[in-house]
């Protein structure tokens, strides 16, 4: 069974509020290190930390959950791909009061997925280099295959050109 990443950030001043024991064990860090701060800030890269800022800042209450693919690192500084979707909880009046993210640890799935594209790419490049190689054995063996038949062709020309010449003499 997967372990999913849960974060609760308040919609009001936007810091995390609560979160679970996946999310401290993905972000090695403490209780007091995670809770207060915003969501955006454990994102590795500022343009993801600004574009989650950006999403839920910017969000269609509407059109949920929301999906949004990011990565973080870990404490020996290797990259961790999440996948996280964003929902959000309202109050009485209809009110948004939190944002719930739910995410799902894909590192894994990542190193396969770029395994994959690598020995595909490398694939790819032994065939077109066989290809080639075929391609250049083929026009040799019609090349030759020519040559033999015009090596014959002059050969029987030869036969011909002695035959009258053997009868002559007899």
């Amino acid at each position: 069974a997967e372990e999913y990443l849960q974060a609760l950030q308040d919609h009001k001043d936007g810091k995390i509020t609560k979160f679970n024991k996946n999310f401290e064990a993905l972000y090695p860090k403490t209780y007091e290190e995670i809770y207060g701060r915003k969501f955006s800030s454990f994102f590795s890269d500022a343009g993801d930390g600004l574009h989650v800022e950006y999403l839920l800042n910017t969000i269609d209450f509407h059109k949920f959950p929301s999906r949004y693919d990011s990565q973080f690192f870990n404490e020996d500084g290797k990259p961790l791909h999440v996948l996280w979707t964003f929902t959000v909880l309202k109050d009485k009046k209809d009110d948004v009061e939190y944002f719930v993210g739910a995410g799902v640890d894909v590192t894994e799935l990542k190193q396969t997925e770029n395994t994959l594209k690598q020995l595909n790419e490398d694939l790819m490049s032994k065939v077109s280099v066989t290809e080639e190689k075929t391609y250049e054995q083929e026009k040799m063996l019609i090349q030759q295959s020519r040559l033999a038949a015009m090596g014959e062709m002059i050969g029987n020309i030869a036969h011909q050109w002695r035959q009258p010449i053997s009868v002559v003499s007899v």
